[in-house]
């Protein structure tokens, strides 16, 4: 037991000791307990050479390290090395140091998807940033686990000067896309109205304005998506002042391209292969005409549902099946059950609640369910979200259909409730259903 204590309370000193960044305590403590290193690898987590990175000892940190280059590599509960500590902090002695004792590590991501370089990138330390490209050039182009690119981090953490570090390092960086959505930086950027970065992308990169994401919209469809502010109108009328255009408009332009393409080749050419070509180029535009005016319509549509279905929820909702009471009023009131007396009724209040509470509660969780699906698609087109995907489309397809359905499940509760024709009601439930899911699962895709 005196052994254990002694060795115990060793390696308590030996973390005090690095936590000081004494050197000499080190020694001291080495020629006291031989082993206190081993025992401190011996263990898991933080080590003595993570503390003294974290706080900048770096010649504690290099005599711990040239007595046991092991401690280098180990990981904390975090599964961050010294090195990231350090990157963290700015420490760029420190960084150096462990970067030329275990490079590999440069590439490692923590437990957060970031390995040092994005650490020093999102904290603003670009001396520490400039240095690990230059000893590691090819660290910057590794992904994050879930957070995208290097550059992304830096427009999301509002690190420019990073920023414009990692492009002058490697100019084609600007034309990585994201794993997820397939967003450009320029996406990234106007999605999170940072002007500085969209001006330097516009003045200094060759990056695509017009590219289009994974769900159909180019950058400058960003700025129509929510509640527009200065700063918003400030990055459309850069983006359009530099060519940048919506997806919609993209895709009408290509229409006209590749009509007028066709026009040309039927004037000058008059052989078959020529037809041909034309033909399969008007089939194109066709296609791309009929999925334009499918979006266009069933996007209006959509609207002029949902707001019919919003109208006669919101109806329902103050005047319920059976009407209200007219009266107050006092004492109890006895139903078809004499054991079960009811409590006295108020004026404006439910009849249909009244007498059957239970599906007046189911009634109106459907009724509330039909009423805010239909809120949310209106909200949609109201704060001009971009239709040009049938995929999305497609979603809110299904958002109508579950405030249809619910609109239809009042129907039926009320009407068994207040009529009573249970097998009717129910074979109508279930036809209409098998219907709308028909519908769903025939919609046109993206």
């Amino acid at each position: 037991m005196a052994v254990q204590q002694s060795a115990k309370t060793t390696v308590e000193k030996l973390y005090d000791a690095a936590a000081d960044g004494s050197v000499s305590s080190l020694h001291n403590l080495l020629q006291e307990d031989s082993l206190v290193l081993e025992r401190v690898l011996s263990g898991c987590g933080e080590t003595p050479l993570h503390i003294s990175s974290m706080l900048g000892h770096i010649d504690f940190g290099k005599e711990i390290v040239n007595r046991k280059v092991e401690l280098a590599r180990v990981l904390d509960s975090r599964r961050s090395l010294p090195l990231y500590l350090a990157a963290a902090r700015g420490h760029q002695q420190i960084v150096e140091f462990l970067l030329f004792t275990y490079p590999g590590g440069c590439l490692l991501n923590n437990i957060d998807g970031r390995n040092p370089v994005h650490i020093a990138a999102i904290n603003g330390y670009t001396n520490v940033l400039k240095k690990i490209l230059e000893m590691i050039p090819d660290s910057a182009k590794s992904l994050t686990t879930n957070e995208g690119t290097i550059l992304q981090l830096c427009i999301k953490f509002n690190q420019f000067e990073s920023f414009k570090l990692l492009v002058e390092h490697d100019p084609a960086s600007v034309h990585v896309k994201d794993i997820d959505h397939n967003n450009t930086i320029l996406h990234t950027a106007v999605e999170h109205k940072q002007v500085e970065v969209i001006r330097y992308l516009i003045d200094t990169t060759a990056i695509d304005m017009n590219a289009i994401n994974l769900h159909g919209f180019t950058a400058l469809d960003f700025c129509t998506i929510g509640r527009k502010d200065e700063t918003i109108w400030g990055i459309e009328n850069s983006l359009i002042s530099v060519g940048a255009k919506n997806a919609k408009d993209i895709v009408l332009g290509s229409i006209a391209s590749h009509a007028t393409t066709a026009s040309t080749h039927m004037a000058t050419r008059g052989n078959n292969a020529t037809a041909s070509q034309a033909t399969a180029s008007q089939a194109q535009d066709d296609g791309l005409r009929e999925k334009l005016e499918w979006i266009e319509k069933m996007s209006a549509s959509l609207m002029i549902v949902a707001s019919l279905v919003a109208t006669v929820s919101f109806q329902v909702f103050f005047n319920p099946p059976g009407g209200v009471w007219q009266d107050t009023k006092a004492g109890f009131m006895f139903t078809d059950d004499p054991q079960s007396p009811k409590r006295a009724h108020i004026t404006g209040t439910s009849i249909f609640a009244f007498y059957y509470p239970k599906e007046y509660r189911w009634f109106m969780l459907f009724n509330t369910t039909g009423f805010m699906s239909s809120c949310f698609i209106i909200l949609l087109h109201v704060n001009g979200l971009p239709i040009s995907s049938r995929f999305l489309v497609w979603i809110l397809m299904v958002v109508i259909w579950i405030s249809i359905s619910s609109m239809a499940i009042c129907y039926v509760i009320a009407a068994d409730a207040l009529y009573t024709i249970d097998l009717l009601l129910a074979l109508a439930l279930y036809f209409w259903f098998f219907f709308c899911g028909s519908s769903c699962s025939c919609a046109p895709n993206s």
